[in-house]
């Protein structure tokens, strides 16, 4: 055996016997209440990341503002003199952008 081999043993045995150990961990006093705290204080900084501006209000008034508008297109749609869904999504599937840019009585 070389070197390598004596080392690679040496470091088995060393790792056996402290994976036979027994011995309990103990935490230092205090240790959960500083993980409570400092779980906390990232909370805290994320929620007053989110109040001072970011992406999450934007990206709710626009998810509010898209339903709105297709909640608008699809009133309008089944207002208009179309006779049936099948012919709906047949203009729609023939010219989808004019479908959705055409004012509805044409």
């Amino acid at each position: 055996m070389g070197k390598r081999g004596k080392n690679l043993e040496k470091v088995e045995q060393a790792l056996m016997s402290a994976w036979n150990e027994d011995t309990p961990f103990e935490f230092v006093p205090g240790w959960d209440e500083a993980v409570m705290r400092d779980i906390r204080s990232r909370s805290a900084a994320a929620w007053a990341g989110q109040a001072a501006g970011g992406f999450g209000p934007l990206v709710l008034r626009f998810a509010a503002v898209a339903a709105a508008v297709t909640v608008l297109f699809l009133i309008l749609a089944l207002e208009s003199d179309i006779a049936s869904f099948h012919d709906l999504a047949m203009m729609f599937l023939d010219d989808p952008a004019g479908f959705i840019i055409s004012p509805p009585s044409v």
